[in-house]
């Protein structure tokens, strides 16, 4: 994209070029099991990733800002979104003990963990 300003005398700037490129990928979120807590991730190599949410159960919808305690046998649902606003809904996959089995789709990077 070239840009021209052009003053309100009709003056004009010289030409500022400046490259544009569109995201339309979600981040990819993953989590693991670090000291006995859920440790999410979330990386885009296009806009950069924002930040990542999460359920415990089906409540309240919360904000990730470090590893997260659930109870044994809790459902916890996860996804992130990027700085272009591509992300989604909260899918779901399984977690045991140290070992998780990853679900949904990983082209949007949602998932659920399982805690047994």
């Amino acid at each position: 994209v070239t840009v021209v300003a052009i003053d309100t005398n009709g003056r004009s700037s010289a030409p500022v070029s400046a490259a544009i490129t569109i995201d339309t990928t979600a981040p990819k979120t993953s989590a693991a099991m670090v000291s006995g807590k859920i440790k999410f991730t979330a990386t885009d190599a296009g806009s950069g990733a924002a930040g990542t949410t999460y359920r415990i159960n089906g409540g309240e919808l919360l904000t990730y800002t470090g590893p997260v305690s659930a109870p044994k046998g809790a459902t916890v649902t996860y996804s992130s979104i990027d700085r272009a606003g591509n992300g989604g809904a909260h899918p779901q996959g399984g977690l045991t003990g140290d070992r998780f089995a990853r679900g949904g789709d990983p082209i949007r990077g949602h998932r659920r963990v399982v805690l047994l």
